[in-house]
């Protein structure tokens, strides 16, 4: 894709206080310091700065498509330092299996997600009603990427009717 923003016939772009892990320091927004595309690749850049009540300003998208099955692969460099946390998930794009803990009854796949606190460790997840961390079962590997935070790594989800599996440079980990 050219140089500039995520095409928006193929991604949504969510500013505002809250991506969905709760009490965030950041405030996504479409600015280009926080989210472009250059050379081919999504940059998604945080900064401190100021913005709307939060310290520090970040971006956020989601894709307009909507899949069941197929392979799903992300090459990403990670940020370094505590306190990021990016993510690479997979939700519902409907509330198929009711209200209530909506992620829950319906599913969410973290292909990829690292903290800052965790360098270079990175968790890979399937979170359902009755597997994960709420009841004590949490379905997560935990994996080293001795230098996710200086090079390009590959980390796929191949999604089938029966069940998932989750690689990273070509070797799968769960």
């Amino acid at each position: 894709s050219a140089d500039g923003p995520p095409d928006p016939q193929k991604w949504n772009i969510e500013p505002g206080a809250d991506g969905g892990n709760g009490d965030e320091a950041e405030y996504y927004t479409g600015n280009p310091a926080n989210l472009r595309v250059k050379d081919g690749s999504l940059v998604i850049e945080a900064h401190k700065e100021n913005y709307r009540g939060r310290p520090f300003t970040s971006g956020r998208v989601t894709s307009k498509e909507g899949w069941t099955y197929g392979r799903f692969e992300i090459r990403a460099e990670l940020p370094k330092g505590n306190g990021t946390w990016p993510a690479v998930w997979m939700l519902f794009d409907r509330k198929t299996y009711g209200e209530g803990d909506w992620w829950l009854h319906n599913g969410e796949m973290d292909i990829l997600e690292a903290r800052g606190a965790m360098q270079n460790i990175n968790f890979v997840s399937a979170h359902t009603t009755n597997v994960n961390f709420v009841v004590g079962n949490q379905n997560t590997i935990l994996t080293e990427v001795p230098d996710a935070d200086r090079e390009f790594h590959s980390y796929v989800l191949e999604w089938y009717p029966d069940h998932l599996d989750f690689f990273q440079d070509n070797q799968k980990v769960m």
